[in-house]
């Protein structure tokens, strides 16, 4: 049976695509860069070469490099109760107990 792929996991994938650069790609590309695969492909790559450590330490809101792979530091927020909250623009909706609060 197929692993799902979990919404987090393409989030950091996301974010890990958004920030790669393409400097210092004279040898063969790493699956996990190659866009002609799909994402379910690149995503197990980049999962087998990270190592339990990187994979815990990007759980949370900012990740340190990881210079082996040519990953930068990133921030993506973690308040997702009432938003995605982002540097730059973002959409945030009330807080579930400002709404609680707003009924008689």
């Amino acid at each position: 049976m197929r692993k799902k792929i979990h919404i987090y996991q393409a989030f950091i994938l996301g974010c890990i695509l958004v920030l790669m650069t393409e400097k210092g790609y004279a040898q063969q590309i790493p699956d996990f860069r190659n866009e002609n695969l799909t994402h379910t492909e690149r995503i197990n790559d980049l999962l087998k070469r990270l190592t339990m450590e990187e994979k815990v330490g990007m759980l949370i809101a900012s990740a340190e490099p990881i210079p082996r792979l040519e990953i930068e530091k990133y921030y993506h927020g973690n308040e997702a109760l009432h938003g995605v909250v982002r540097p730059g623009n973002f959409t945030v909706f009330p807080q579930a107990i400002g709404l609680a609060s707003t009924w008689n």
